[in-house]
């Protein structure tokens, strides 16, 4: 069920569906310019909408430094990906 990357645990893509039963989509760059992280950058608003269409998470492949302060702000205001 998870696929061990480096040491860590991780979940993998397929395990994620079928705990969700969600379609998944691993987007880089919020609306496909190339960019390593426009998802901190967005409304929480932009995040609301691509959740509604099953976007359940975001692979960000070059964090600024402040990635975590940015995740901690946005996080209360996103809708749920998981009942």
């Amino acid at each position: 069920m998870f696929a061990s990357v480096s040491g860590a645990v991780r979940a993998t893509f397929d395990w994620l569906h079928t705990k969700t039963g969600r379609t998944i989509m691993a987007e880089t760059s919020f609306a496909g310019a190339g960019q390593a992280d426009r998802w901190t950058t967005t409304a929480a608003s932009n995040i609301n909408q691509r959740i509604s269409s099953n976007v359940i998470g975001a692979l960000v492949s070059n964090p600024a430094s402040s990635y975590q302060a940015v995740i901690g702000t946005l996080t209360p205001q996103l809708n749920a990906v998981c009942q």
